[in-house]
């Protein structure tokens, strides 16, 4: 069973790119969207599929988000198909986004609300912050449990067995990880092959071993010890160590650690790191 996509959900018609509404009514669920169609017509092509952290129901912030990966990914060797999977984060405080996103520090935040009592600002801002991080966390925990679903819908009609890779940033890393804990590589009817998890918002205590022992490729961890929003507001949220800010060493050589001191959190800077490393192979 094939599936058709207008220019509605997200499929390129003569380089033109048309990408989901992110407005203010975005649903609460999941869904995937085909953002480019494979550049062969071999049936074993592999699939890209895109996975967004935190992000604000903006449209702009949501478009910009998969224009800037498909700028990429257009100058390198990557011949398969790429997919967006959208979830809501419920993250409709632009000025909290920034911080979580690294594009606001705290200090910078405080200025903009104005204020002049700072404990009491700093307190509400890092309630506020909470706040939204344990509402999205709770979003991405749902989300990882439609995934499956939709990779079935999606994958299900081809001819060949699909190989699926995930390139997953900040909480979409949690989304992953938390949809591949629970993969059967026995009763898939697909192949799942790397995870490019990119300053990872999530601790490292995932069954590793397990979720290699289900994947055909390997874990890239784009890690940066530096990341602000990682190592002081997410350790502020949580009681663990974020997997994004050292190396993964579980003894494995299919885990593929990769420095990215200076990143901050900004997916943009993560990017310019995977156009130095060659992993989007065929």
């Amino acid at each position: 069973m094939s599936k058709h996509y207008s220019c509605s959900c997200g499929e390129v018609y003569e380089n033109t790119l048309c990408l989901p509404d992110f407005g203010t009514n975005f649903s609460a669920g999941s869904s995937m969207y085909l953002l480019r169609n494979p550049r062969s017509e071999n049936t074993n092509i592999k699939s890209l599929v895109l996975v967004h952290g935190y992000l604000s129901n903006v449209q702009s912030v949501g478009d910009k988000y998969f224009e800037n990966f498909l700028e990429v990914l257009a100058g390198s060797n990557w011949l398969g198909a790429v997919y967006g999977f959208s979830w809501d984060s419920l993250g409709i405080d632009t000025l909290i986004t920034q911080v979580l996103w690294g594009a606001l520090t705290p200090i910078a935040l405080l200025r903009k609300l104005n204020v002049f009592s700072w404990p009491l600002a700093l307190l509400n801002a890092y309630s506020n912050i909470v706040r939204h991080w344990e509402s999205a966390k709770l979003n991405a925990k749902v989300a990882s449990n439609f995934l499956p679903s939709l990779l079935v819908q999606e994958f299900c009609g081809h001819k060949s067995r699909p190989k699926i890779s995930f390139l997953a940033h900040s909480l979409g890393a949690k989304l992953v990880l938390d949809a591949m804990s629970m993969h059967d590589k026995s009763k898939s009817l697909f192949d799942i092959d790397n995870l490019i998890l990119c300053g990872a918002a999530c601790g490292n205590d995932y069954d590793f071993a397990n979720i290699l022992n289900n994947i055909e490729g390997s874990i890239f961890n784009f890690f940066n010890s530096s990341d602000y929003v990682l190592g002081k507001i997410f350790a502020a949220a949580e009681s663990c160590v974020p997997l994004g800010i050292s190396p993964l060493t579980i003894g494995s050589n299919r885990v593929i650690n990769i420095d990215c001191e200076g990143c901050g959190h900004s997916y943009l800077k993560y990017i310019s790191k995977f156009s130095n490393n060659l992993i989007f192979m065929n």
